[in-house]
């Protein structure tokens, strides 16, 4: 009940399989269809929504648009102003404090639960700089841990978003 549990608190309505009892299947998730994966990892288990390139710069595009015509927003590329950076912020909320981690990425890779596994060591030896240097387009870090990260941002000031249970840093640096 893990999963279909854990979608619900971030606000996602699961739907059952009907071919597979134990896979759920999700319509939308911050204005996009996106596919659901769960990965048991050796220290964690990671909830993997996968969405479409596509739909994502469409949503940038389209919050462009809007910052163009007059609309407000942390962040000069408007992530915040998107849709799923809106879902993404909620959902970060809402899984606090049972939330370790969380990232957007947008950029393909080869095999993208590889890639989830892979940032599963930045996490488990919490580097910070690390998970700050992957360049995701959001990245979710809980302050129930000290990631070390508040030099780093000193020196290299990013977007912030309110978020809590922790700490909601954009990609973008601010501008200067």
């Amino acid at each position: 009940m893990w999963l279909p549990n854990t979608l619900i608190r971030m606000g996602i309505v699961p739907l059952a399989d009907p071919t597979n009892p134990g896979r759920f299947n999700v319509n939308e998730w911050g204005g996009m269809r996106c596919e659901v994966h769960v990965l048991d990892l050796d220290f964690y288990t990671v909830l993997l929504l996968a969405f479409d390139l596509r739909d994502y710069f469409d949503q940038r595009a389209e919050a462009t648009r809007e910052t163009a015509a007059g609309a407000t927003g942390e962040d000069g590329t408007r992530i915040d102003g998107t849709t799923v950076g809106r879902a993404f912020q909620v959902a970060c909320s809402a899984l606090a404090p049972d939330l370790q981690a969380a990232f957007l990425h947008v950029h393909r890779v080869p095999d993208l639960l590889r890639f989830a596994a892979e940032v599963e060591l930045d996490v488990v030896t919490v580097d910070g700089d690390a998970l700050l240097d992957r360049g995701f387009d959001m990245l979710y870090l809980t302050d129930q841990v000290d990631y070390d990260v508040a030099g780093t941002l000193e020196i290299r000031p990013r977007y912030e978003l309110p978020v809590s249970g922790g700490r909601l840093v954009l990609a973008d640096t601010r501008p200067s």
